[in-house]
């Protein structure tokens, strides 16, 4: 499950909800990952905020933290 300190891709995508190809998609482009070909602690939160980032203003939650 959890190796050295970095997730797996299922591991990342249980704890977000978050389609795997997504946090792929995210990870090449230099948003998410560690070196180990895995992902980090703080990467749950990235994703999250990435999400948020991505929805439109009006379909934002109140506990969202752009609000």
């Amino acid at each position: 499950m959890i190796q050295s300190d970095c997730f797996s891709l299922d591991d990342l995508s249980r704890l977000t909800g978050e389609p795997p190809d997504r946090l792929l998609a995210w990870r090449e482009a230099g948003l998410l990952g560690c070196d180990e070909d895995g992902f980090r602690q703080e990467d749950i939160g990235k994703a999250r905020l990435i999400h948020d980032m991505l929805q439109p203003p009006a379909s934002r939650t109140p506990s969202s933290v752009t609000s």
